[in-house]
């Protein structure tokens, strides 16, 4: 009985109780850890604690030295350090604030002024509207880089305005850009004056068929005997600087459009219409211009003659877009110089985007193949390297990337060896100087950019001091191409003078050379100053940046700092080489001919003015150049007058230089801010309402005599219009009906017969 009461009296709870290992419990702590305070967690008497281990934390436990952070402590801390930013805040303007001041007044500061300008501006370019002479739109404002005479305009333009505070409103770049077709009629070469038609002279008017009305300046109507004159121009002007057609096959070409004998006009041709529009382009500046002021434009200026022809040349081209050939790249090239002479330097550019873009359809830019004539291959490599030229400095001139790839091209230059001339010297050894030429100028450009990106980010003094050193090597190398130009090449010089030079010595032209190669030696050379001038630009411009600070104090540079010295020496150089142009262009329009009516050399004159501005501006007593370029500005206005009797473009921009070289005089305190008469005129012109071609009255000319005079077929001395029946009574103009015609046409005008 006790055995079962012994077994039965064991409790009965352990029966239900299951045999596991339960959870320790957490040892208790007096006070957490200070991040299991902060988390409201529980924190035990390990260190570090269980939840610092688990989630990374720093376990610490500090007591109530450390208050913990709440979000009142936070916003306190918050607080503190703001204070700390904005006192150091203000000891940074403290030591800016004088540089902070100045930046104010800039014209063109980095923030302030493009929000003020309708002009984006910055170290690599602007963008600006070229094409509007008032209210420029910001939304069709095309690029301009550093190299451009926009870009450089608008320094000019920063500096003034600088200085003309007390000036009733602030002077914009477009009173200083000259009028043009491009400013007076954008739509000029594309109106719908006339529509292309079959032929040239079809139902002119009886009586007239030999008149140069007002219709056929657009190259419209032109009879068979104006088309020989104006032709006969081409061979003597622009085929001594472009030689990219052959002379016979081009008469070839152009006697094969005449069919029969006695027919009035003659098969379109797109190659011949760009040619003829060219040389209307030339030979029609040395009729008397009949405008209220020389500086107007208007539908009878010479820029825009010939734009007939060069509509119908657009329209033919259209159809051998997609199969193109040499004649096609030939008439865009010639599309592109007449756009860039008529002032529509985009469209230029436009077109000879296009021109390259066919040069590589048609494989000019590699070797010509040694199965080819030796002829053709030369023609290809003439082509190729003409565009090149042509590009080039076209690119130049509006500042913007390149758009030849010389890095993929292979063509080499073409032979000197080629129909040699009078005086040891190939007709083709121009086209090879000037690709020698820039070649050489290009590279200069190219490392000049480079130099600048790489050091972009440096100092003002550095990158200032560094880029002019690179342009001094391009510069440097400029010179000693010109020891390779042969010297029958050169202009020679009266005295001990030397060609090519700054020496400001007089030129001697030979009497007895051919125009052709007076031609080519003036080009050249005008060319290479040109080229220097333009390098070594920037470093006026960043002057012109430089010193608008010390003006604003009222202060005057005395010295250029020793870190500038590079840039002061290539700042000189450019001044000198612009001197040189206008030394140059002023003796030959004074004592010669042989570039009268050309568009090219007032690219030349207007790039040299501009540049004797910039540099009278940025040194006007820290240089010893100063005199002579103030002398030369003054002679640039006279240059540019001579050229206004030829083209209005060139008489506007005489009328900008007389404005801007009266505010140079304000600025070097020759002279105190008044009422400048030259600008209130060009402002004038600008505002001024265009003629309309209903109440123009040409008079009627007649050129038939131009193949009976025995003259050289081009536009020279008055004593030789006056044997093509032109003078300044045009009362008493000779008509072609008294004339015997049939021994003076050749095979320009007519067929012979079989």
């Amino acid at each position: 009985m006790f055995g079962a009461f012994s077994a039965s009296s064991k409790p009965t709870g352990s029966l239900s109780t299951p045999n596991v290992s339960s959870k320790p419990k957490r040892n208790q702590v007096t006070r957490a850890c200070d991040l299991c305070r902060i988390h409201r967690v529980k924190c035990d008497t390990n260190h570090p604690c269980r939840n610092c281990v688990a989630r990374g934390w720093k376990c610490s436990s500090r007591g109530r030295l450390d208050q913990g952070w709440n979000l009142p402590r936070a916003m306190r801390e918050i607080e503190i350090l703001r204070r700390r930013v904005k006192e150091l805040e203000a000891q940074l303007e403290g030591k800016n604030s004088e540089s902070k001041d100045t930046h104010k007044h800039h014209a063109c500061d980095d923030k302030e002024g493009q929000a003020s300008s309708p002009y984006p501006c910055n170290e690599d370019g602007i963008h600006m509207d070229t094409t509007q002479p008032t209210e420029p739109s910001s939304f069709r404002a095309q690029f301009y880089g550093q190299s451009s005479g926009y870009y450089f305009i608008h320094r000019i333009n920063l500096h003034l305005q600088c200085h003309h505070q007390e000036s009733p409103a602030a002077q914009s770049p477009q009173t200083f850009i000259p009028n043009s077709a491009s400013r007076s009629f954008v739509h000029a070469v594309f109106s719908q004056e006339a529509e292309p038609e079959a032929g040239v002279g079809s139902e002119v008017v009886p009586g007239r068929h030999h008149r140069l009305t007002e219709t056929t300046l657009s190259g419209k109507n032109l009879t068979a005997t104006q088309e020989a004159f104006f032709l006969d121009l081409f061979w003597d002007s622009w085929h001594c600087c472009y030689q990219i057609l052959d002379q016979a096959e081009f008469k070839a070409h152009y006697k094969s459009l005449w069919g029969e004998p006695g027919q009035t006009s003659r098969k379109p041709s797109a190659l011949v219409d760009m040619v003829l529009a060219l040389c209307m382009q030339f030979g029609v500046t040395s009729l008397p211009r009949q405008v209220e002021s020389k500086a107007e434009i208007d539908t009878r200026d010479a820029t825009i003659a010939g734009r007939w022809l060069y509509r119908r040349a657009q329209a033919l081209l259209a159809h051998e877009l997609e199969r193109p050939s040499l004649t096609t790249l030939q008439c865009q090239f010639w599309s592109a110089v007449y756009l860039g002479n008529a002032s529509y330097q985009n469209m230029a550019q436009s077109m000879m985007s296009t021109a390259i873009c066919t040069a590589h359809a048609l494989g000019l830019h590699i070797e010509p193949s040694q199965e080819l004539p030796l002829q053709e291959r030369e023609a290809r490599k003439q082509m190729w390297w003409t565009l090149f030229v042509f590009e080039t400095r076209l690119c130049i001139r509006l500042g913007r990337p390149w758009g030849v790839d010389m890095s993929r091209t292979t063509c080499s230059l073409p032979a000197e060896d080629e129909e040699p001339h009078t005086g040891h010297v190939a007709w083709r050894s121009y086209t090879m100087q000037r690709a020698r030429l820039m070649l050489l100028v290009r590279a200069a450009f190219d490392k000049f950019h480079q130099k600048c990106a790489s050091i972009k980010k440096g100092s003002s003094s550095i990158i200032v001091e560094e880029c002019s050193k690179t342009i001094q090597t391009g510069i440097d190398d400029i010179h000693a191409w010109v020891d390779t130009v042969p010297g029958a090449l050169k202009t020679e010089r009266r005295g001990n003078g030397i060609p090519f030079s700054t020496d400001l010595s007089e030129v001697e032209i030979e009497p007895f050379a051919p125009l052709w190669l007076r031609r080519q030696r003036l080009m050249l050379e005008l060319g290479y100053h040109d080229s220097l001038l333009t390098l070594g630009r920037p470093c006026i411009a960043f002057s012109l940046k430089a010193v608008r600070e010390p003006y604003h104090q009222g202060v005057h540079v005395e010295a250029i700092p020793s870190e500038f010295s590079t840039m002061l020496l290539v700042a000189e150089t450019a001044a000198r080489h612009a001197v040189s142009i206008t030394h140059l262009l002023n003796q030959i329009y004074r004592d010669h001919e042989t570039l009268d009516g050309w568009y090219e050399p007032f690219n030349y004159q207007w790039n040299a003015a501009i540049t004797l501005v910039g540099f009278i501006l940025a040194y006007p007593e820290t240089s010893s150049m100063v005199l002579a370029a103030c002398e030369a500005l003054s002679s640039s206005i006279n240059v540019l007058e001579r050229m206004g009797n030829f083209f209005g473009v060139a008489a506007s921009a005489a009328v900008v230089i007389k404005n801007l070289l009266y505010k140079t005089n304000v600025v070097r305190g020759l002279e105190e801010f008044t009422t400048n008469p030259a600008e209130e005129c060009s402002a004038d012109i600008s505002k001024a309402p265009l003629g309309q071609l209903e109440v123009i009255h040409l008079p009627e000319l007649d050129i038939a005599s131009s193949t009976l005079a025995g003259a050289d077929g081009t536009f020279g001395p008055a004593s030789e219009f006056e044997g093509f029946g032109f003078s300044q009574d045009l009362n008493q103009l000779t008509r072609i009906d008294d004339f015997d015609l049939e021994d003076n046409f050749d095979l320009w005008t007519y067929p012979l017969d079989s």
